[in-house]
């Protein structure tokens, strides 16, 4: 493994969320939500500290995952 990290939304629907299961998860799945929904991405510099966060939301607007991460 890279370390690389892949972040993803699919369709914003609950009705066209389809196509893959949740069956089909692999360990490298560290979130897999088969639903609607949208990811936002923040980036922002508190006390100096450059962050990236990115929080995936469902289509009830409540955020299901997220992962936040601080340059050293």
């Amino acid at each position: 493994m890279t370390g690389a990290r892949e972040f993803s939304t699919g369709p914003s629907s609950d009705t066209h969320a389809q196509g893959f299961s949740e069956s089909m998860r692999t360990p490298m799945h560290r979130y897999l939500r088969i639903k609607g929904g949208f990811l936002v991405v923040t980036v922002d510099r508190p006390a100096g500290k450059p962050t990236i966060t990115f929080q995936h939301y469902g289509t009830d607007g409540k955020v299901y995952h997220e992962e936040k991460f601080t340059a050293e």
